[in-house]
């Protein structure tokens, strides 16, 4: 079953299909040039573990284009390059919506994110946002088909199958969010988010390594832990003219073990002029066992 198939039968059918974007969680540059005809993100950050050696650097820009009748349309693209254990990957998103600060908001992404070809994701994305001004509500929903390299022959291959009852190594997935957020005359502003994903099959089974270890490549059975059970996340934040500070708080348990991620976000943005600004942002990730990732990036943010 393809993940478009899985996401209209495993959804609440009273939902409309057309829904809008994830609040712009990756992709930021939509709410901070909500006014502009057309707005331009670069950035960078560095990332390195404190259990190994291993550095990333990561590399992304986001584009936002109003067309005709106030119509956004979206484009982000990524690449990420690790010098020693999993390669380098690559990813964009494509997407279209409405005026973002409008009192109903909607878009549809669509996401592309691949790990030279050991792992593969595609993932439509709808979101609808109603709001006002102090209070913003999200309903989302995401349907995503993960492909799994397999390293065996067809032989090998439907062996471990059958003995693992799943069709196939292409998982399917829907994720089912809920966001709330206040903003206050005064500049300050808190939210919180929700978001629960079901899979097509066990995504637990790739722990069994007597079995899937022989079918699979390493690499995709290590980044295979960042699919997700559920993920929570909540922000505090202040604006004041020309700068803004915010903080974030995420978590995230694992469908594959249970393991739990703790993230601890810091960004800070600023406007020079009418058109340019620039962003700096920290992050923290720590996982099971103790292992600590940390990173520091910078944006240019462009808008006329």
């Amino acid at each position: 079953m393809s993940g478009i198939s899985y996401f209209f039968n495993n959804s609440p059918r009273y939902w409309p299909v057309l829904l809008a974007c994830l609040a712009w969680q990756n992709i930021q540059a939509e709410s901070l040039f909500a006014g502009s005809t057309t707005a331009l993100s670069l950035g960078m950050q560095s990332n390195q573990n404190n259990q190994t050696d291993d550095q990333l650097l990561n590399g992304f820009s986001n584009i936002d284009f109003v067309a005709a009748n106030g119509l956004h349309l979206l484009f982000s693209a990524n690449a990420l390059y690790d010098k020693q254990s999993s390669g380098n990957s690559s990813g964009y998103t494509l997407g279209i919506g409405n005026n973002p600060v409008a009192p109903i908001n909607y878009s549809l992404l669509y996401d592309y994110w691949s790990n030279q070809s050991d792992i593969l994701s595609h993932k439509l994305i709808a979101d609808i946002v109603l709001q006002n001004n102090h209070w913003s509500l999200s309903i989302n929903q995401e349907a995503r088909t993960i492909f799994l390299r397999v390293a065996v022959n067809n032989a090998q291959l439907q062996n471990a199958l059958i003995a693992l009852d799943v069709s196939s190594f292409i998982l399917n997935s829907v994720g089912t969010g809920l966001s709330l957020a206040y903003y206050s005359d005064q500049g300050w502003y808190a939210g919180t988010d929700f978001t629960v994903y079901t899979y097509s099959a066990d995504p637990s089974k790739l722990l069994n390594p007597s079995r899937i270890k022989q079918i699979i490549s390493s690499t995709a059975r290590d980044l295979s832990y960042g699919l997700e059970k559920n993920y929570w996340q909540t922000y505090v934040g202040y604006s004041y003219k020309i700068f803004n500070l915010a903080y974030t708080y995420g978590a995230s348990l694992s469908a594959i073990d249970n393991s739990q991620m703790i993230s601890h976000d810091i960004s800070f943005s600023s406007f020079f002029t009418d058109s340019f600004g620039s962003s700096v942002f920290y992050s923290q990730q720590i996982s099971e066992p103790n292992i600590i990732s940390r990173g520091l990036g910078l944006s240019i943010d462009y808008y006329w």
